[in-house]
């Protein structure tokens, strides 16, 4: 099943890599079901200058289950 997940923000300096776990605690889904995900878009959300976020819209699958 593919879906979009759109508007989730990581602090600029934390890593990418912490956005697979940051989709499984969104989602409610353990690690092992997502099955792939790719970033269709990124944004920087800098209305705050001490508080700067990056904006994510991703894909993912999902098991059909």
């Amino acid at each position: 099943m593919r879906l979009r997940l759109t508007n989730l923000m990581l602090p600029v300096l934390e890593d990418e890599q912490s956005l697979q776990g940051e989709i499984v605690r969104r989602l409610g889904v353990r690690d092992a079901d997502l099955l792939d995900w790719r970033i269709l878009r990124k944004s920087l959300d800098a209305r705050n200058r001490y508080d700067l976020q990056f904006v994510y819209t991703l894909q993912l699958n999902l098991p059909e289950d």
